[in-house]
């Protein structure tokens, strides 16, 4: 028998394991608390596990959260409150979900899907969050607060406010606030964010992630805020700490780098019996609304 999996855990808090298919349902998710709890998420602690009768030799099960629409009201807890998955540890898949969130509070980490990737793998696809972070602490992000572990973003789109009151430091992130030292690399592919980073008094924040310590690599994406007040200053309009950009667009800076982190986007309006279309093969982003072609020869969204 070898050792546990460093990718498993102890069940004393009752993990969730498995597979949870929402069929389109909405799971409506209420918390006001002390708080002093952490971790709070309508799925508190998500680990993976092991088939039946099998051994510790026996590769793990994935946890799959798919098809699931979710509306999380939270207010007064503590660190990584999230409006799916407070932590979670192994491979773990979301799929195909919708976030409305509405969360306030004076603790870090607080986030639209996740507040803690433990370790392992997180692959999160075709998914959306839409609604406010209010927040007088670190950290906080539209998809994942914190990350620890290898971490892929495909197809998603995020609408958050982040409603900062943080005097100084925020490392906010649009998609993702921090990756931790000891984390795995990030990939976010074909994503849209149009949200909003509001607060006049908090500075160094990032477009999609507010700080990286390794590999990031951003491609097919777009970066067109409905409003951004945080200050520029320390700020990227991807991601601090330069991450990899290929094809992706800005349409609205944030630093005083911009023009090293993807390219400035511009509107085109079609003149009367003009056609505009892309040349190149497609790759279509449904959920984002992005149009993506080879060899970096552009992108469409929402009609730009």
């Amino acid at each position: 028998m070898t050792s546990p999996s460093a990718n498993r855990r102890a069940y004393s808090k009752h993990d969730f394991c498995g597979i949870f298919d929402g069929q389109g349902h909405t799971l409506t998710f209420n918390y006001n608390g002390s708080g002093s709890d952490e971790f709070v998420a309508p799925f508190r602690y998500v680990s993976v596990t092991k088939p039946a009768d099998s051994s510790e030799d026996d590769p793990d099960v994935p946890v799959t959260i798919k098809n699931l629409n979710v509306k999380s009201t939270i207010r007064g807890s503590g660190k990584h409150a999230a409006g799916l998955i407070g932590q979670c540890w192994g491979e773990v898949n979301v799929e195909n979900c919708t976030m409305d969130i509405d969360i306030d509070t004076n603790k870090e980490y607080a986030a639209g899907y996740v507040g803690k990737i433990n370790n392992g793998t997180f692959n999160i696809s075709g998914c959306t969050v839409d609604g406010t972070i209010k927040t007088s602490a670190k950290f906080a992000a539209g998809f994942v607060a914190e990350t620890s572990g290898v971490c892929n973003l495909t197809d998603c789109l995020c609408s958050v406010t982040i409603d900062s009151s943080v005097e100084g430091d925020g490392t906010h992130g649009g998609f993702i606030g921090v990756q931790s030292k000891n984390g795995g690399n990030i990939t976010l592919e074909g994503c849209a964010f149009i949200g909003s980073l509001l607060g006049a008094d908090t500075n160094n924040c990032g477009g999609f992630v507010g700080w990286r310590t390794k590999q990031i690599t951003i491609s097919d994406s777009i970066f067109a805020p409905e409003s951004v007040t945080v200050s520029g200053t320390g700020s990227a309009v991807f991601a601090r700490s330069i991450a990899s950009v290929n094809n992706s667009y800005y349409f609205c800076a944030l630093g005083e780098d911009s023009d090293n982190q993807g390219k400035l986007g511009y509107s085109v309006t079609a003149g009367e019996n003009v056609t505009l279309a892309l040349s190149g093969e497609e790759t279509q982003y449904k959920v984002s609304g992005i149009t993506a072609c080879k060899n970096n020869s552009g992108l469409q969204y929402n009609g730009t």
